[in-house]
């Protein structure tokens, strides 16, 4: 679908339903208590048809570059999230990754 001029959502406001996205798959509950000092919340990027991919990413030891554990597509004109990936929490852990920051 195409649109015309500016998308009326920012880059914060995408961070904010992406961030509802990821408590909805991942409730705070199910947080392992170290995530968040391995992992980096708000990259992004801009598709072709201008959606917000935002994605929250972690460096594991043995790798040169970041990976992708969760991305949602964000419609900047209606907010309409898409889950497009989705790694399970449990997949790494702490030992395995760089600390973020």
């Amino acid at each position: 679908m195409t649109h015309r001029g500016d998308p009326p959502m920012d880059y914060m406001t995408a961070f904010a339903f992406a961030a509802e996205a990821f408590e909805r798959a991942h409730p705070k509950t199910t947080w392992p208590p170290w995530l968040w000092r391995y992992a980096m919340r708000e990259t992004y990027t801009r598709d072709r048809d201008r959606n917000f991919r935002v994605g929250y990413v972690w460096k594991p030891r043995a790798s040169k570059s970041a990976l992708c554990f969760f991305e949602v597509k964000v419609n900047p004109w209606n907010g309409d999230t898409e889950v497009m990936t989705d790694t399970p929490l449990d997949t790494y852990r702490p030992e395995d990754l760089e600390e973020y920051g």
